[in-house]
């Protein structure tokens, strides 16, 4: 595989992640949670499995299109499950983003 089709996957990669992201808002709004994660998971096993079979390049965009697309539902259903003040893992998130913003990153043990 050339630098060329390598970096023309990732594109499509970060594209299909954006694109799921809305896409499973939607459907965890609709549907809830848990329909979303078991679908969003499903897809990208089947689309790993295409993946890995893959003979032509194209067939190996378009799995990892489908998988980044799945994985998309990871990051929502994670903001999903944030509602909960009291998670220390919340908290924890949020006292890193508020640090990024003001500049000064968190030290990393």
């Amino acid at each position: 595989m050339s630098t060329e089709e390598a970096s023309k996957i990732l594109s499509f990669y970060f594209f299909a992640f954006a694109i799921g992201v809305v896409f499973w808002g939607r459907i965890c709004d609709l549907s809830g949670r848990r329909f979303a994660i078991i679908a969003g998971l499903l897809l990208y096993d089947l689309a790993s499995m295409i993946a890995l079979y893959s003979r032509y390049f194209e067939e190996l965009l378009l799995a990892r299109m489908l998988t980044a697309f799945g994985a998309a539902v990871g990051s929502i259903v994670d903001w999903a499950f944030s509602d909960k003040p009291d998670s220390q893992l919340t908290v924890m998130a949020l006292n890193m983003t508020i640090q990024r913003q003001k500049g000064n990153s968190p030290p990393i043990w």
